[in-house]
């Protein structure tokens, strides 16, 4: 090769391809997942919606009009409540409450979830033993019934619905996680760090932690629309956000069931958000699955 072509060759890896800009790798995601990716546009207008609620609401979603239980139209394009309240408007300012119980719940479950797998598998014995028999009395009990049971000792709140539906994300993400350990122990990666003296924090930090990370994030991308849907159950049987704050299923639950037949907008709209957002999270979720499976990235 002589200089001048050594110049214009383009820059490539030591598989001899070339290597891709970012650009290049989203547009080849797009083509792959072009479905995954058109939620993840829905979950970018969910979250910004969301986080400027405050600036692009047409209205005030708390102040009331003479526009009582008015039907979609122009002026209000989700209709009006019960007392005259945008619905639009408090749909957009629902969603606050709605995602802020979602990642905060997900990120109390996933570093919980975390702490206990990498501990109970890494070191098992008689703490495995406690820690996977907790678990499994924990998954033996139906969600919804052991949330609704905590939030009861608690008292019905968003933070209280929020820390108990962390509370159910932990045993789940401790079992996912427990098992990736035990897999990544079997490699002699793990086996040459002890002998040169790594200690069991190092090891757990730079060897086995990175490995297991990509089944916690495709669990926590399932669970954030998992803990949309919790909260929106308990807010509708009035275990979780309260007035006068908004979320969705506080939505549902105090005039949905009411004006269900006769204004059915005020029921549809929040149901609509919940659907839309929990099915964008675990679509989302698969598309990470197939990025993050080394078997599906090599097959593709």
């Amino acid at each position: 090769m002589t200089q001048r072509d050594a110049v214009a060759a383009p820059d490539v890896g030591f598989t001899g391809t070339a290597r891709k800009t970012p650009l290049q790798r989203l547009g080849r995601l797009t083509r792959q997942n072009p479905a995954g990716m058109f939620f993840v546009g829905i979950l970018v207008i969910v979250i910004l919606s969301a986080i400027t609620a405050d600036f692009i609401t047409p209205y005030d979603p708390q102040s009331s009009s003479v526009n009582v239980l008015e039907a979609p139209s122009v002026n209000h394009i989700f209709g009006t409540d019960s007392v005259g309240r945008d619905m639009f408007s408090r749909v957009i300012a629902g969603g606050q409450v709605s995602l802020y119980v979602g990642f905060l719940s997900v990120a109390i479950g996933m570093v919980g979830g975390v702490i206990l797998g990498l501990a109970s598998g890494y070191f098992e014995g008689p703490f495995d033993l406690i820690v996977q028999r907790v678990v499994d009395a924990m998954l033996a009990i139906p969600p919804l019934v052991l949330a609704m049971a905590l939030v009861a000792v608690l008292g019905p709140s968003t933070n209280n619905a929020l820390l108990v539906i962390g509370i159910l994300i932990i045993p789940s993400n401790t079992r996912v996680v427990r098992s990736a350990v035990l897999s990544v122990k079997q490699n002699p990666y793990i086996d040459a760090a002890k002998v040169i003296g790594a200690t069991n924090v190092r090891i757990i930090s730079r060897y086995v932690l990175p490995n297991v990370m990509a089944p916690v994030i495709i669990l926590a991308s399932v669970w954030l629309g998992n803990a949309i849907l919790i909260e929106a159950s308990l807010s509708f049987l009035g275990l979780g956000t309260q007035a006068p704050d908004i979320s969705w299923g506080y939505m549902l639950g105090v005039a949905g069931r009411r004006y269900m037949e006769s204004a059915p907008w005020i029921a549809i709209f929040p149901g609509l958000a919940i659907s839309l957002t929990v099915l964008a999270f675990n679509m989302v979720g698969d598309m990470l699955r197939d990025v993050l499976d080394p078997r599906l990235r090599l097959r593709g």
